[in-house]
């Protein structure tokens, strides 16, 4: 294989997105293609690539901006902007089988609704800021065991948060530490304790399969009042704290 046929089967696919075409993007790739980002969705099957090409309202289109191509490797590199639903810019790993298609597609990419490409290759600019990021939530609770089991149940088993251990120096104190890879809520009693039922911490999740599983949970769901273009809702710990859910696709909604 080579840059060239790279080239070919980049074109054929962006003509099917160009197109509103689910099926002429999907043949593009391998029947049995490994298609991912290795962060947040993965697809093992063209057919199951169908729904995920489906044009969005006002249709769809992607520019390929830079094709390199490693002929000892039989590997190449592309650097995209994808416009749809959303705007996306990114880069993928890429493989060819031996009909041309595409075999493996392993994408990293950054939405940004706001720039165009040529300001998203300069970069950002310099960030003076001393605050780098969240580490911690900390929100209150009723004491007693009890209310500690309810605590568990809605931040462990529902939301999907691992307890971690807290510092033996904190072993007197009642309350739980829950967290993911991304996300930590620290939850501790207060005597005198009142809900926050505006103040909450904004959660990234898969909000499609948090909401089946809140549903399940038997669990109120409340939908986005202020209606922005982002993909959200609230619920209420079993305590009352509000918790906002955005989507993953709609991270950092607050920067856009």
């Amino acid at each position: 294989m080579t840059r060239d046929d790279l080239i070919a089967v980049l074109d054929r696919a962006a003509a099917g997105w160009a197109g509103g075409d689910a099926a002429a993007v999907a043949d593009a790739f391998a029947a049995d293609v490994e298609y991912l980002d290795p962060l947040l969705y993965r697809f093992d099957r063209r057919e199951d690539l169908l729904p995920f090409f489906e044009p969005p309202p006002g249709g769809h289109h992607v520019s390929w901006h830079q094709v390199l191509w490693d002929d000892t490797a039989q590997a190449g590199v592309v650097e995209y902007t994808y416009e749809g639903h959303h705007r996306y810019h990114g880069a993928a790993i890429v493989r060819l089988a031996d009909d041309g298609r595409i075999a493996l597609w392993r994408e990293w990419q950054h939405r940004d609704d706001a720039m165009d490409w040529d300001t998203r290759v300069r970069g950002p600019r310099d960030d003076v800021s001393v605050v780098q990021a969240i580490d911690h939530v900390q929100l209150g609770m009723p004491a007693g065991e009890a209310a500690l089991a309810k605590a568990r149940a809605f931040y462990g088993s529902v939301l999907g948060l691992d307890e971690v251990p807290r510092p033996v120096q904190l072993a007197g104190r009642a309350g739980a530490w829950f967290a993911s890879g991304q996300a930590a809520i620290h939850v501790g009693t207060e005597p005198d304790f009142r809900p926050a039922p505006r103040s909450h911490p904004a959660l990234v999740v898969d909000l499609a399969t948090l909401r089946s599983r809140l549903v399940g949970a038997s669990i109120a769901i409340e939908e986005d009042e202020a209606h922005l273009p982002v993909d959200r809702c609230y619920v209420r710990d079993p305590f009352g704290n509000r918790i906002e859910l955005v989507d993953r696709a709609d991270a950092g909604f607050s920067l856009r």
